[in-house]
């Protein structure tokens, strides 16, 4: 007979990581299937078509559709990310908020290149904007802060509250599909030059 102290100790029978491959892969993507991007007359500027995306998760009802993952990087070249609420979208970029001390802050100080990733899943839709960010004019943080709430006022310092704006040099726009046979469209930038764009692979 086995003793069960020797198959409690077995890693095999304890580990609590086993099935996760298995499990996962059964979990459900879609209820129904997600609407369809039409790629044939997409704009020249790629922030109309965030503008248009943004405007469709409000519309939806997406929950928290102004939410993103910010992603920055260290001195030391370590990657960080974090989530946070898109504060302003214009013809030059987007606008976020965080102290200048935080961990994103002093990442931003020592290399300003930054992501921002937006996902709505009842829509199957993901942005994912790369570019150099780069702080506000100091008014512009005055006033972010200053609309924020009593509650948010109290636990941050109007003296390193700021307002970045990351212009981006490349913006991917992901629709997915129930069968998972994704569009995947990319607008880049390079030196500054006009917009192009172009689709990609799955």
């Amino acid at each position: 007979m086995v003793s069960t102290d020797l198959l409690s100790s077995d890693p095999l029978t304890t580990d609590p990581l086993t099935g996760w491959r298995t499990r996962l892969r059964a979990l459900p993507v879609f209820e129904t299937e997600p609407p369809m991007f039409e790629t044939t007359a997409v704009p020249d500027d790629p922030l109309e078509l965030v503008a248009e995306w943004l405007g469709l998760a409000i519309a939806s009802g997406a929950p928290q559709p102004h939410v993103a993952t910010l992603v920055t990087v260290s001195a030391d070249g370590d990657p960080s990310s974090r989530t946070l609420i898109l504060k302003d979208l214009k013809l030059d970029g987007l606008w976020f908020a965080t102290p200048s001390n935080s961990p994103a802050g002093r990442d931003l100080a020592a290399n300003p290149r930054a992501a921002l990733q937006f996902y709505w899943p009842l829509l199957g839709r993901q942005i994912r904007v790369e570019g150099s960010a780069s702080p506000g004019p100091v008014e512009v943080s005055r006033a972010d802060w200053e609309a924020r709430s009593a509650p948010a006022r109290a636990a941050s310092d109007p003296a390193t509250w700021t307002a970045y704006l990351l212009r981006p040099s490349r913006i991917e726009f992901l629709s997915v599909a129930a069968t998972r046979s994704h569009t995947r469209l990319q607008y880049t930038r390079p030196n500054g030059e006009p917009w192009r764009h172009g689709m990609l692979a799955e």
